[in-house]
């Protein structure tokens, strides 16, 4: 197993971006984290059996697979995630144009 697999499955649930080659050869960046799925019955086969790494994407909302000999970087993170579409903005007619 690559250093980087290693840094996503020790985050213990810590947020992380990471980039990786897709099998089919495309680049993906993705901003997750290792996350169990409520209430779920699991997979039907392990993704460590065939390379892959199950991750929450933050930014999609859903669950995908790394392809773990594609990693080429991992960045683990400290901040919590807030989407861009949760925040409010409130104007102050002060300041409006």
């Amino acid at each position: 197993m690559s250093n980087f697999a290693e840094l996503i499955y020790g985050s213990n649930g810590q947020h992380f971006r990471c980039e990786f080659e897709k099998k089919n050869g495309e680049l993906r960046k993705l901003y997750g984290c290792l996350r169990p799925k409520e209430n779920s019955k699991g997979l039907k086969y392990s993704p460590k059996d065939y390379g892959l790494i199950c991750v929450y994407d933050l930014e999609a909302e859903g669950y995908r697979m790394i392809n773990i000999e594609g990693l080429k970087q991992v960045d683990l993170l400290d901040e919590d995630f807030e989407p861009i579409e949760d925040r409010v903005v409130v104007e102050d007619e002060d300041y409006a144009d």
